[in-house]
């Protein structure tokens, strides 16, 4: 009978031993998951801010030569430039940029399009528009960025 006992007894020692050695195993597994995830979040963050810093500096310098070109194409014009001297001008501009330029148009004061930087296009009436209105009615210079709308002379 003790005999018997005593196999029961070890049985259940190797049982509990068993239990342990497991509940370790996936204690250790989940500390580990735990910590390559945090690992990876971090990672992650400061991938996020690098690439933050990246496209803030693309942006800066995408308007700054918006701006840039635009102030030049502004000189020009009010120097009494001709149309076909514009139209060159507007055209050496989209044409090095055309990612940042779908379309340069120069509007008289009536808001009637005179140049653009396209061979071809059609008069356009555009003293309607929102850019426009707010270039007339507002003294400053400064480059305006409104919401999208459907152009009339590209479309």
């Amino acid at each position: 009978m003790k005999k018997a006992t005593l196999i029961s007894h070890s049985g259940r020692l190797i049982g509990w031993f068993g239990f342990l050695v497991i509940l370790a195993t996936w204690i250790f597994t989940l500390l580990t998951a735990h910590e390559n995830l945090r690992h990876e979040l971090h990672r992650a963050e400061q991938e996020t801010d690098t690439l933050a810093i990246i496209l803030e500096r693309h942006i800066h310098e995408a308007f700054s030569r918006v701006e840039t070109s635009l102030v030049t194409l502004r000189i020009l014009c009010e120097s009494g430039g001709g149309r076909n001297e514009i139209h060159r001008h507007m055209n050496s501009i989209a044409g090095s940029s055309p990612g940042l330029f779908n379309l340069l148009s120069h509007i008289d004061d009536k808001g009637n399009v005179t140049v653009t930087d396209k061979p071809v296009f059609r008069q356009t009436f555009s003293g309607d528009r929102p850019f426009f209105i707010h270039h007339r009615d507002n003294t400053s210079s400064n480059l305006l960025i409104g919401n999208p709308i459907l152009g009339r002379v590209t479309g």
